[in-house]
């Protein structure tokens, strides 16, 4: 008996020491219990906890004897709670994002009509054209505004895009042209006596000295109401009347002129148009993208100081078959430089442009002033647009008279006694229309009429 008593205790102790080796197998079955889920809470079952790190073997007692009691092994103590599961499921688990609505299809919108500026003045609709925003007009797709023919054309398909209609305008009106300038297919010169009907439009040349219509001096060309209308931002762009152009009758040839718009006594030379003071009319129209002409006062400074404020020019006044001038106070000399006999103010008179007339000093002074301060006004104005003249030469002192003046005297003595006789027929003349034709007339008329009466007392 005592040999299984021995054996019994042996058996023992090593369960007791082999127990008291693994002391991590308590543990993770005390882990297990705590993760354990439990049946009286809701919820999504937690994962499985990661291993915990092998623990190192801890040294197994010495075995005791059979005579030696057996030490009692302290437990070991508990591991830590894990998280609960409703925490680990909520930081785990990320929100799921709602995905965004598809835009609305978006509906294109109208396309919109390119009216042509002025077309309202259309009797009908043109070739490629149609109507555009009530009674206005447009080109059709792909087909282009053609401003000097004011109609559309150059189609080139539905898909080209076309330079706007407003924009072709402002290219050609300064670009391409002037404001002033009419397109051919709004007015033309036409042939015979047509001419230009737009009111306040004259004939010009263009770079090809084709004749056109052009807005007259001081107005404009407006494509919206397709009239030549008063131009009041360039001070450069405006009429000047002729002196004493009031005077001038119904048989006075003109030329290039009518009648001006603020003055209306007074005649006007057309735009690009020079006045020829030797001939007493305007002449010599440029191309209207030349160098604009010179102006009446400049001209006028410019023959004063050439020949004298005394010298009337051939084309107002000369002397007649008997020598004499019909002007009051004048007689006939010869001028400087040239051997044409001319008439001239006598001593103490100057001749005025303005009254056609010899008259004081002192009151063609002040015209002469007058006529200073409107060139000096001017040349300001056209400084951008032309090269700048400079400011006129002040009024000319009296030059002395010509040696011609002194031997025309006893020449023109008759022409004193014949000068009262005709200054009433040539008053009734003027009234009559003749104008400035009168003296002329009067030269050839008198002669005519002695020699009638000569050859009828012949013939009696």
């Amino acid at each position: 008996m005592r040999w299984r008593t021995y054996i019994s205790v042996c058996l023992l102790s090593a369960l007791r020491g082999a127990f008291s080796a693994r002391p991590e197998s308590r543990d993770v079955l005390l882990a297990s219990a705590l993760l354990r889920p439990d049946p009286n809470k809701a919820g999504p079952s937690p994962p499985p906890p990661a291993p915990p790190a092998a623990a190192a073997p801890a040294e197994s007692p010495p075995a005791p004897s059979h005579t030696q009691p057996v030490a009692q092994v302290a437990p070991s103590p508990p591991a830590a709670p894990a998280a609960p599961a409703a925490a680990a499921t909520a930081e785990t688990a990320a929100p799921t994002a709602e995905p965004a609505p598809a835009p609305a299809p978006t509906t294109p919108e109208p396309e919109k009509c390119d009216p042509i500026p002025g077309s309202q003045t259309w009797r009908k609709a043109k070739k490629h054209s149609q109507t555009c925003e009530g009674k206005m007009f447009s080109c059709i797709r792909g087909c282009k505004y053609m401003v000097e023919q004011d109609e559309c054309d150059e189609c080139e398909g539905i898909n080209v895009t076309q330079i706007d209609a407003a924009k072709e305008v402002d290219d050609y009106q300064n670009k391409q042209n002037s404001k002033f300038r009419i397109p051919t297919g709004v007015d033309s010169y036409g042939w015979g006596i047509r001419g230009c009907t737009k009111k306040n439009s004259v004939l010009c040349y263009d770079q090809e000295r084709k004749k056109v219509c052009c807005c007259n001096l001081g107005y404009n060309f407006d494509f919206q109401t397709r009239e030549c209308l008063p131009d009041s931002e360039d001070p450069a762009n405006k009429e000047e009347a002729i002196p004493g152009s009031q005077l001038w009758g119904r048989m006075k040839k003109k030329g290039s002129a009518d009648k001006c718009v603020k003055e209306q006594s007074k005649w006007c030379c057309h735009r690009s148009c020079t006045y020829e003071l030797d001939k007493d009319k305007c002449g010599r129209c440029e191309n209207y993208d030349q160098k604009p002409p010179t102006t009446v006062a400049q001209i006028v400074l410019d023959w004063e100081k050439a020949n004298g404020p005394f010298l009337i020019p051939p084309a107002i006044d000369k002397p007649g078959l008997f020598g004499g001038c019909s002007t009051k106070n004048s007689k006939k000399c010869v001028a400087q430089h040239s051997s044409t006999k001319h008439c001239c103010c006598n001593k103490g008179f100057v001749w005025s442009f303005e009254t056609r007339l010899c008259t004081a000093a002192a009151q063609v002074q002040q015209e002469e002033q007058h006529q200073y301060q409107e060139m000096q006004s001017y040349d300001q104005a056209a400084a951008t647009e032309q090269s700048h003249q400079g400011p006129p030469p002040q009024p000319p002192a009296p030059a002395p008279e010509p040696e011609g003046q002194s031997a025309g005297g006893s020449a023109g003595g008759n022409a004193e006694t014949k000068q009262a006789a005709t200054l009433a027929a040539k008053t009734a003349m003027k009234a009559g229309g003749f104008g400035a034709a009168a003296p002329h007339s009067l030269a050839l008329l008198v002669p005519m009429l002695a020699f009638s009466l000569l050859r009828g007392l012949w013939l009696v």
